[in-house]
């Protein structure tokens, strides 16, 4: 598990870059009251987004691998 700013240090990017994510519902984080507490499947998630970023792929195409995994996971988070 880790906290948002473990895991954009992890990763290599802004916590703003993750909030951002969230908020375009790439990833979803656990909540403990304000916090935000990522998964292993999340960090990831997260790494293979930022290889598809890095490919050139447009946010709005990994949108729509988001929405097409969630629907193979039963629309579990993402």
């Amino acid at each position: 598990m880790y906290r948002i700013g473990e895991l954009s240090k992890l990763l290599g990017v802004s916590e703003h870059t993750l909030r951002y994510y969230e908020k375009e519902g790439l990833v979803v984080p656990l909540r403990k009251g304000k916090n935000r507490i990522y998964t292993e499947e999340d960090r990831e998630w997260l790494e293979f987004i930022l290889h598809m970023k890095n490919t050139g792929m447009a946010l709005v195409d990994i949108k729509k691998y988001t929405l097409m995994r969630k629907d193979e996971n039963g629309n579990k988070h993402a």
